[in-house]
């Protein structure tokens, strides 16, 4: 699910990542007003806050480094609701 909202997010901002390809491991070309649009996008729509000490080059690199990052937010964000 988070998957799916992750490439929406994307294909609104006009990076198309195609799931049955290998654009899950190439890397992003993004300017700071990208990157930023994207992170609030991310924040917005799935309700998550993504520290600032995860904004590096290595969690933002590619689409499976921020569905790996987003995943594990999401988690630990519905553990500590429970």
């Amino acid at each position: 699910m988070i998957n799916e909202k992750l490439m929406q997010i994307f294909h609104d901002n006009g990076a198309f990542i195609d799931m049955n390809n290998e654009d899950f491991d190439l890397e992003l070309q993004m300017d700071s007003y990208a990157f930023i649009t994207l992170i609030v996008e991310i924040e917005n729509q799935l309700d998550i806050l993504i520290p600032e000490d995860y904004f590096t080059p290595e969690n933002f690199s590619t689409f499976r480094k921020i569905n790996d990052l987003i995943n594990i937010l999401v988690t630990a964000k519905s553990v500590l609701i429970k």
